[in-house]
């Protein structure tokens, strides 16, 4: 398919542009690791029993636009909903700037704390408080963050480059589609199967480029943000609270280059794991990490820096219909709620989907931040998008980098293709919140945001 360049003018927000020589950057760390029984996405994965290693938010604050850029990678599953904006809004105010400008993406560990105030507040009415997340817990996190933040600004570095490079990574990302005995296909290819008549199947659908945007002073790199697609988790639901192998390979590069900031994004990457190459253990993990680290560092190897000149950062709104069914509606929900023998699994699902449904309401859209160098794109799309979207993403504008993390706003849940809605993925994942317009939707996001139409 051929696309034209072409401009949005009614639809982009705003936009603020600066001139080169006028940049700094800082950067920030907290940990945010929970507590010994605090829930694991939610209590889908039970409470946390042991703390193998800590749950990082790490991040950077960019100056020099009108007002500053924050970017912050979350080691939590997903933020959702109010939670998602009061993250944002705590960072925006910490910084100085506003909520649009925050591109706040979570890592999606499983082994992980789950937000949606929202959510929660419902639960606490039917008797579960607590359940999805520890609000106290969350505001001390929410507290170190911003702390952090404000003490970051006083240790701003000056900008005047920035790089861009690119690695495949080998034997890592598997897509979940596999073809069943019937001869049809299913997404049943989770991070981690024992049926090797499953894992042993062919790669699938991934993007295997990571990519890395780093930012320099002069010929002297300050930090680096890598982005692959694939679910971040060799194993879980183990009650054992770990970064996984993605932490570890963020560590290593770290400790290889201990001046370098490093940041680790996942990459839209709702229908891709690691099953294939994964035996659901500790060494895995392991091997996991040694590759990805292998392309982070390749990707860093090929890295071309170029002057920093018209920066733009660019606010979108975006539009997900949420679905139709019956059994998606607040009053089934509620239903649910109120019902003494529904499962502890449905009734946090019916918490999410009423918050979801509650934000719907409200008319309140999912915010599309994008950084624009000229020569690359960075934005941030929501929840589980499938990796179809990045991959289109780059055929719409094939002579432009593009950096593409996934679940920020996380309410939708997964967003699948047209082709995976064809094969009935939402029919069989309650996780999928939105309707079946949602490629439509999403295709319509990305030329928003890349600027270009169908020919």
């Amino acid at each position: 398919m051929l696309y034209r360049i072409f401009t949005f003018s009614l639809i982009l927000l705003w936009a603020t542009f600066v001139r080169a020589g006028e940049y700094s950057v800082s950067t920030f760390e907290v940990d945010v690791t929970p507590p010994l029984g605090h829930p694991t996405i939610a209590s889908l994965c039970g409470p946390a029993k042991k703390i193998l290693d800590p749950l990082w938010v790490k991040g950077l604050v960019l100056r020099g636009l009108k007002k500053p850029v924050v970017v912050a990678a979350i080691d939590w599953c997903e933020i959702r909903n109010q939670s998602y904006d009061l993250w944002r809004d705590r960072i925006a105010e910490a910084a100085g700037t506003t909520r649009e400008q925050v591109m706040l993406t979570s890592v999606h560990q499983h082994d992980a704390p789950l937000s949606d105030n929202e959510a929660q507040q419902i639960l606490t009415r039917y008797g579960y408080e607590g359940l999805m997340i520890d609000l106290a817990f969350q505001e001390e996190c929410l507290e170190k963050v911003e702390n952090a933040i404000r003490h970051s600004l006083t240790q701003s570095t000056p900008v005047t480059h920035y790089g861009l490079g690119r690695a495949e990574v080998q034997d890592l990302a598997s897509n979940r589609r596999i073809r069943t005995e019937s001869g049809k296909y299913a997404y049943y290819r989770g991070s981690f199967t024992a049926d090797e008549s499953i894992r042993n199947q062919s790669v699938g659908e991934i993007d295997p480029e990571l990519k890395t945007i780093s930012f320099w002073n002069e010929d002297q790199p300050v930090v680096a943000v890598s982005t692959y697609a694939v679910h971040p988790m060799s194993y879980y639901c183990r009650g054992e609270v770990s970064s996984d192998f993605v932490g570890m390979a963020r560590q290593k590069r770290q400790e290889e280059m201990p001046t370098v900031f490093q940041i680790y994004c996942s990459g839209c990457s709702g229908d891709v794991t690691v099953s294939k190459y994964n035996q659901g253990d500790y060494p895995s993990r392991v091997a996991l990490a040694e590759r990805l680290q292998q392309g982070m560092r390749e990707a860093w190897e090929k890295t071309e820096t170029f002057s920093i000149d018209g920066l733009v950062f660019k606010a979108y709104e975006i539009e997900l219909s949420p679905r139709s069914a019956s059994d998606f509606s607040i009053s089934a929900f509620e239903k649910l709620l109120a019902d003494p023998q529904t499962p502890l699994s449905r009734r946090i699902d019916a918490a999410m989907g009423i918050s979801w449904l509650n934000r719907v309401a409200r008319d309140e859209k999912i915010d599309l931040p994008v950084l624009d160098f000229g020569n690359a794109k960075w934005f941030i799309l929501p929840a589980e998008a499938f990796v179809g979207y990045q991959i289109e993403a780059q055929k719409m504008a094939p002579e432009t980098f593009l950096m593409i993390p996934g679940y920020g706003e996380c309410a939708p849940g997964y967003l699948p293709t047209s082709l995976a809605i064809e094969e009935n993925f939402d029919e069989e994942h309650h996780w999928c919140q939105v309707s079946k317009r949602a490629p439509d939707e999403m295709q319509k996001a990305l030329r928003l945001v890349l600027e270009v139409k169908p020919d």
